[in-house]
């Protein structure tokens, strides 16, 4: 089951609210705009990237919600727009063969077996049936090399902020709080506040590190005590 961006917005704007009375309303107005309803949107957007971004750039169970297929034709080509490795490199050896599971080498020995000079490695060329040259494959400042006829890669594609509202579990929900509440900080709010939200964001960041190294359990997220003073009180 996702989680619900609704009810993380709902959430961080009450806990803002309650640490610094007033000062994140969530009623929009013209004369307020840095301190309403789309100002804490955008904190929540912006906390939810980052943690589909954690997501889509190393394996995991969610991943494939960012995975799609390109096909790769010419060695050395510059890789499209994409986070992490590859999940899956599948190597077509020659025209009409049964596609085969890439093995990683250097991408020097690639382009050497790809020449074949006077087919010193194999009698036969890389991409020909028969070579025992294709089905490998290197990735070097972005660029896929390969031998064989042809590649398909699952990459990850860089998430967008459609993808908050399917993509990111419902367990990671008090992460996307504090993460959210700790993407708020502005001018105008107390020292009390900018502490609270400084602890949240980094509590939030530490939750995305244990869930990279499979953590998949989170705690509640505390309701911080009042502020200590009457922002609104004039002295």
């Amino acid at each position: 089951m996702a989680a619900s961006e609704a009810r993380v917005l709902k959430r961080v704007t009450e806990m803002l609210n309650l640490v610094d009375a007033g000062t994140y309303s969530s009623t929009i107005s013209s004369r307020n705009k840095t301190r309403n309803a789309l100002a804490i949107a955008d904190f929540v957007a912006e906390a939810g990237l980052m943690i589909t971004k954690a997501i889509a750039e190393r394996p995991n169970e969610f991943r494939r919600t960012f995975l799609s297929d390109t096909t790769v034709t010419t060695s050395g080509n510059q890789m499209p727009p994409h986070l992490g490795p590859p999940a899956k490199v599948a190597i077509t050896p020659y025209a009409g063969g049964t596609p085969m599971e890439g093995r990683r080498t250097s991408f020097d020995k690639i382009e050497s077996y790809r020449e074949n000079p006077e087919n010193v490695y194999d009698p036969i060329d890389h991409d020909q049936e028969g070579s025992t040259l294709a089905g490998l494959y290197d990735i070097w400042d972005d660029r896929f090399f390969f031998t064989g006829e042809s590649a398909v890669l699952s990459l990850a594609r860089p998430p967008v902020r459609a993808d908050n509202a399917t993509a990111i579990p419902e367990f990671m929900e008090n992460t996307w709080i504090r993460l959210g509440i700790g993407e708020s900080a502005k001018v105008g709010v107390s020292d009390y506040a900018t502490r609270l939200i400084t602890e949240y964001g980094a509590r939030g960041k530490a939750d995305l590190e244990e869930f990279k190294a499979g953590g998949r359990v989170f705690t509640e997220v505390d309701v911080p005590q009042q502020s200590p003073v009457d922002h609104n009180l004039v002295r």
